[in-house]
């Protein structure tokens, strides 16, 4: 091996800055050269590769963002778009990609590999929805920025003896949810395993009143409600508002999630992930994901991680809903 390209793939999330960082570190160590790939794939795409300057890279270690860009192509799906993305590859003479991403970005791997590319994929989601693995890069960091903004939320709507129902991203996925309403003491937590009815919400909330909270956090995941029958947040706030006499708000933390500032444990996580892939990479001369199980790091076949079924009881806190929503 002599020369390697790496790209970030996908929604960004915090310490993805810290996997490229070692892996151009590490490169060094190894005598190999390096291409950054420029916006993921749409960047190999349109052939943006650039070299490393490790002085100014390292510069954003701590910074939430993905410092050579990221982007979503579901354009890749389309061979003569996979072929070319692969024959930019050849032509830099790349002998090992490095993906650092979710799973749609192991798709676009796993469509280099079958072409004849090495890659080593490592998981980058704030979602923690990745197969075959314990924690994925930015999952804390986003973790702590919801329970910093909620915490802040708490103390606006224990001045004001009211209700907010706060929204989390996730995709649907509840890992984000369960353990903010955790860390938080939220009065209830809404996931797909546990969808309430505006009804039951509201009697969440006048259980809470009858245990004296002075507020009520209501914690949802993304994409749950305002959907498939189902009212929006917006609607259960005014309803809470019409039953009770409870002011009550919604608040969408968004974006914040995804850049905030990266966890000393994402920081480490990434460092060691992108450290394992680089010595596994040379070793072996597969083609693998990278994953953390039981605080050790593993390696799958791409393959396998793909089709590996994802259930949130493989990796989330198992919580009994019936008897959290009654505390």
């Amino acid at each position: 091996m002599k020369k390697i390209a790496i790209l970030a793939s996908g929604g960004n999330s915090p310490a993805m800055n810290n996997a490229v960082i070692t892996l151009v570190r590490k490169a060094r160590y190894y005598n190999l050269e390096v291409e950054l790939i420029q916006d993921g794939f749409l960047g190999l795409f349109n052939n943006q590769f650039k070299k490393p300057d490790l002085n100014t890279l390292s510069y954003f270690y701590a910074n939430g963002n993905v410092q050579i860009g990221s982007s979503r192509f579901p354009q890749l799906q389309e061979k003569p778009n996979a072929d070319k993305c692969y024959e930019n590859l050849k032509a830099r003479g790349i002998d090992c990609l490095f993906v650092i991403g979710g799973d749609g970005s192991y798709n676009g791997a796993n469509r280099m590999f079958i072409r004849g590319m090495q890659v080593m994929c490592l998981p980058g989601t704030i979602d923690n929805d990745v197969q075959n693995t314990d924690l994925t890069i930015g999952f804390s960091s986003a973790l702590n920025s919801i329970v910093s903004s909620i915490d802040a939320i708490r103390n606006c709507f224990d001045s004001h003896n009211s209700v907010c129902i706060v929204e989390v991203m996730g995709r649907r996925y509840p890992a984000l949810a369960i353990q903010a309403g955790i860390a938080t003491q939220a009065e209830a937590i809404l996931t797909v395993d546990n969808t309430l009815t505006t009804s039951q919400i509201i009697d969440v909330v006048k259980e809470s009143r009858k245990n004296g909270h002075r507020s009520c956090i209501i914690v949802a995941t993304e994409r749950l409600y305002g959907r498939d029958g189902l009212p929006s947040l917006k609607e259960i706030a005014d309803e809470i508002k019409k039953t009770t006499g409870i002011m009550a708000r919604y608040n969408v933390i968004g974006y914040v999630q995804r850049g905030w500032n990266p966890t000393a444990e994402d920081r480490v996580l990434a460092s060691r992930m992108a450290s394992y892939a680089l010595d596994l990479a040379i070793k072996d001369k597969g083609s693998y994901s990278i994953a953390i199980r039981n605080n050790k790091l593993v390696h799958n076949t791409i393959t396998d991680t793909i089709n590996y079924p994802l259930k949130a009881t493989n990796k989330e806190v198992v919580i009994d809903f019936e008897k959290y929503n009654k505390l």
